[in-house]
Parts: structure tokens; sequence; C-alpha cells
């Protein structure tokens, strides 16, 4: 009797409780320079060094001259370890350079 009365009033169907929806889940960062992905783009002609925090998404770019690991360590120490220090953990494609 009272699935009939709220299938039939309109104030209670508003109130009735929703289906749940499906959600993605995933790990997110809880603090930043915890998780920090790296990659080397082109920019049109050019080598640069794209750094970003997962967890704000604040990112830093360097050019660089060539893919070689002291370049890409150098690089990676002058834009980001001397500023917010050596993050956590550092997630790279399987580029050569960031093996």
């Amino acid at each position: 009797m009272v699935d009939d009365v709220v299938a039939t009033c309109r104030v209670c169907r508003e109130w009735h409780s929703v289906a749940h929806r499906a959600m993605t889940t995933g790990n997110w960062p809880e603090a930043f320079n915890e998780v920090v992905q790296v990659d080397i783009v082109y920019w049109l002609d050019v080598l640069v060094l794209h750094i970003i925090d997962t967890c704000l998404r604040y990112s830093q770019a360097t050019i660089v001259k060539d893919k070689e690991a002291a370049t890409i360590i150098e690089a990676f120490t002058r834009v980001w370890i001397q500023y917010f220090g050596s993050p956590r953990i550092l997630v790279s494609d399987t580029e050569g350079a960031l093996k």
C-alpha cells in the first residue's frame, strides 16, 4: 500500500531515492609532489620536458637540447627538485631517457 501511495504522489517521487550511478574509481594523490608525471614532448621542432603534479595539476616545462639521461636529470632538477624537492613517485613513459 505504501508503495502505491509513493508511486502516485508527486512530492514522494521527488524524495524517492535515486538509483546508484556507476562511478569510476582510482587512486588520487592527497598531497602536492606525491605523484609527478614527466614526459618529453615536441613543440614545433623544439624538445620540451613537461612535468606535472597529479594532485594539483600544477605543471612546469623547460626546453631541453636532447633526450640524453644527463640532460633530462639536469632539467628536472633545475625546474622541479630545486623548488619542490623529490617527488614520492615519478611516473614516465618508456621513452629512452625516462626509463
